[in-house]
C-alpha cells in the first residue's frame, strides 16, 4: 500500500509536469508567432524603403 501511494504521487507529479510543459510550449508558440509577425513587418518596411533607391 505504501508503494502504491508513492507511485500515485509520482504519476500526479508527472501529470502536472506534462501540463506545465504543454503550457510552456503554447507560450513559446505565441512568442514565435509574434517574432514572425515582427519579421514580416520589418521585411515589408525594408521593401517599401528600397523602392526609394
Amino acid at each position: 500500500m505504501f508503494l502504491k501511494r508513492i507511485v500515485e504521487r509520482r504519476l500526479e507529479d508527472l501529470d502536472r509536469f506534462e501540463k506545465d510543459l504543454k503550457n510552456e510550449i503554447e507560450h513559446a508558440k505565441r512568442h514565435i508567432q509574434k517574432a514572425n509577425d515582427n519579421l514580416d513587418e520589418l521585411r515589408r518596411e525594408r521593401e517599401e524603403l528600397e523602392r526609394y533607391l
